[in-house]
């Protein structure tokens, strides 16, 4: 089931919401840093069509858990569920602060391990939604580009499908971080640590996951990378260069420029 690719196109299309979105559902967990908690949206006539696949979406460096909300997307979404055009699907959206969606260097703060592990299962528990790899994608955009792809590289037993939008798709290996901006360079360090230290970046690095040796029988997410020609990072073209890579290496890729 293609749900990152759903959401990607409801991103583009939200100036075409007739409806509005259900009121978003809180859910307060013991996430880590400031954040631990994440809004869902529970589709129309929830919870009929249980159990629902389910989205998680994660957001970009300046955003929050309400982008979505915000930006209109889920009103467009719930207005093509509402018609019958689009078959109806949970989207969680979890708050992670800045960092990354990655655990940093330091141990202080474990965003991937929380949206793989104690929200993934939180949100099982407490709400109708698949459990299986089939039913189950992640999103996000930017900076939630890069934890979509990284969590689905070492998590395909967890999801089926991984969608980037404007993804920063970046390489992490030494060489390459020392040619950032210092801007670049400072942000990275807060969640990677000290380029001379114990290397996270390579462990973090989506251009070395991505050519490891799959998982036990061969499973490999689906990924979906989109981004614009003109996006003035040019993230467009470390899509197009991730996309070669990953299909060079077994994946299957869709990649919209």
């Amino acid at each position: 089931m293609r749900l990152a690719a759903l959401l990607a196109v409801a991103l583009g299309a939200s100036a075409c919401a007739t409806a509005g979105a259900p009121a978003p559902e809180k859910f307060d967990g013991a996430g880590p840093g400031r954040a631990g908690e994440a809004r869902v949206f529970l589709p129309p006539g929830y919870p009929a069509a249980a159990p629902y696949p389910v989205v998680y979406f994660l957001h970009d460096y300046f955003g929050g858990d309400g982008i979505l909300w915000r930006q209109g997307v889920l009103d467009a979404l719930a207005a093509r569920m509402a018609e019958g055009a689009l078959a109806p699907f949970v989207v969680v959206a979890p708050g992670g602060d800045r960092g990354y969606w990655s655990d940093a260097w330091d141990g202080r703060r474990t965003w991937e391990s929380w949206v793989t592990g104690e929200l993934r299962a939180s949100i099982e528990a407490r709400w109708a939604v698949r459990a299986d790899r089939a039913g189950r994608a992640v999103s996000g955009i930017s900076m939630g580009g890069f934890g979509a792809v990284k969590a689905a590289l070492r998590r395909p037993d967890l999801f089926g499908t991984a969608s980037s939008l404007s993804g920063a798709l970046i390489p992490l290996d030494p060489e390459s971080v020392r040619g950032y901006s210092w801007i670049q360079r400072r942000i990275l360090k807060g969640v990677f640590g000290p380029l001379d230290g114990r290397n996270v970046y390579l462990e973090n690095d989506l251009r070395r996951l991505v050519t490891l040796p799959p998982v036990a029988d061969g499973e490999r997410s689906r990924l979906l990378l989109r981004c614009g020609r003109e996006d003035e990072y040019r993230l467009d073209e470390a899509a197009e260069k991730f996309a070669d890579l990953a299909r060079a290496n077994g994946f299957e890729v869709e990649l919209v420029l």
